[in-house]
């Protein structure tokens, strides 16, 4: 028995290692979306760039897949109660995320539809600015925790 409970602790320490990093990565991912998000919202709306919305598209895709890997993580037998409880804010500053991704998927689309035009990226990037102002505080908190 003393074998099985040495592996079970291995094992233990290996996902509390991987859920470290997945947390780093988190906020690695937080951080670019902040980058870029800053980048295209603060630039003059007649040189929106597209290309910036896509990336931050698929920077918050990463962000998320990777919150639900660790919410996967924190919800095996090997976590207690607590782990779960630690990550609870993060899960729930995700679900924001994903909800504020779908409306930025939304706007793409609706740009890539019109031909990509200058009157598409004005009002687009209108449209980014408000969904910026509730994206931004979120992936702020991310990174703070």
């Amino acid at each position: 028995m003393g074998k099985l409970s040495h592996l079970l602790k291995l094992c233990e320490s290996s996902n509390q290692l991987g859920f470290e990093e997945g947390e780093k990565l988190v906020k690695k991912f937080a951080k670019s979306g902040l980058d870029i998000l800053n980048t295209i919202t603060n630039d003059n709306p007649s040189k929106f760039c597209f290309n910036g919305l896509m990336d931050l598209i698929g920077n918050m895709k990463l962000m998320n897949k990777t919150i639900d890997s660790l919410v996967e993580i924190a919800n095996s037998p090997l976590f207690n109660d607590k782990a779960k409880e630690q990550l609870k804010p993060l899960k729930e500053l995700g679900q924001k995320a994903k909800g504020l991704l779908s409306k930025l998927q939304q706007l793409s689309s609706e740009c890539e539809k019109s031909g990509l035009s200058d009157d598409c990226m004005v009002a687009t990037h209108s449209k980014l600015g408000d969904i910026a102002r509730e994206l931004k505080p979120i992936l702020e908190k991310i990174c703070q925790d």
